[in-house]
């Protein structure tokens, strides 16, 4: 992915799957890049094709064991979010603790220590991605509701 340095929104974001691609899409992406966002830097992200998205929540509590799940497709509301993140049933143990471990260091490494959700993209082979760092518990997590 092409993407705008101070973007969001989708905007100044183009999909690269080719040297010729980004030949092309490169002056298109930091024209709508500074005529939204008034910078014209961009940047290369790697593109992960049909992910799930994997949420690893933690506690300030150090005993507490971080909880990896999930989120669902259900729609929007109070009666529905009791399932809307499912836990990584179908990840495989090893994969599930895998991702909680680099969870874990990523926090420790940015020295933070409150409750939060650590996010990854997974592709079709088992490779995850860090996506986020959330300093807080997802708004749809049902213990905050």
């Amino acid at each position: 992915m092409l993407k705008a340095t101070a973007g969001g929104g989708g905007r100044g974001i183009r999909r690269i799957d080719s040297e010729k691609d980004l030949q092309e899409q490169y002056q298109i992406a930091r024209k709508e890049a500074m005529a939204a966002f008034n910078d014209d830097s961009v940047y290369l992200e790697k593109l992960v094709v049909n992910p799930s998205m994997w949420r690893c929540r933690s506690s300030p509590t150090r005993a507490a064991r971080p909880f990896i799940s999930e989120p669902g497709t259900a729609p929007s509301s109070a009666a529905t979010r009791s399932w809307w993140n499912r836990p990584a049933f179908h990840l495989s143990p090893e994969l599930a603790e895998e991702i909680c471990h680099t969870a874990v260091k990523a926090a420790k490494a940015a020295n933070y220590t409150n409750a939060g959700t650590v996010e990854f993209l997974l592709d079709g082979y088992n490779n995850y991605y860090f996506m986020e760092i959330n300093t807080r518990l997802q708004v749809e997590h049902t213990v905050t509701e």
